[in-house]
């Protein structure tokens, strides 16, 4: 007995239109995980300004420090979306600070 294998065409890749919305497609981008989805990755994964450089800075040396889930409960709470740039400067330092305070009680290098 031979088998024959049938390769059916080549379909092509783009989604209909309602599986794109099912699966928040938009204008060829997915909707989350890329530039400009949210400030926190935008500092973090794309290396992007968004606060200003110090500010910046500050958010990378807590990345380290808190778990991914208190940075945005922090970045939610305290900094949000409406904030601007000098704003989010003494906050940052305070939650910085705070976080190396933390980490020292721990027993963790800061």
């Amino acid at each position: 007995m031979v088998c024959h294998f049938v390769f059916p065409r080549k379909q092509s890749t783009r989604l209909t239109a309602p599986l794109s919305r099912a699966l928040g497609v938009i204008r060829g981008m997915a909707a989350a995980g890329g530039p400009g989805d949210h400030p926190i990755t935008d500092v973090l994964n794309w290396d992007l300004p968004v606060y200003g450089d110090e500010a910046d800075a500050i958010i990378r040396r807590l990345a380290p420090l808190l778990s991914i889930r208190e940075l945005y409960e922090f970045w939610e709470s305290e900094i949000g979306w409406e904030c601007k740039p000098p704003a989010a400067l003494p906050v940052l330092r305070s939650k910085l600070r705070w976080a190396k305070h933390r980490a020292e009680e721990s027993g963790w290098e800061a």
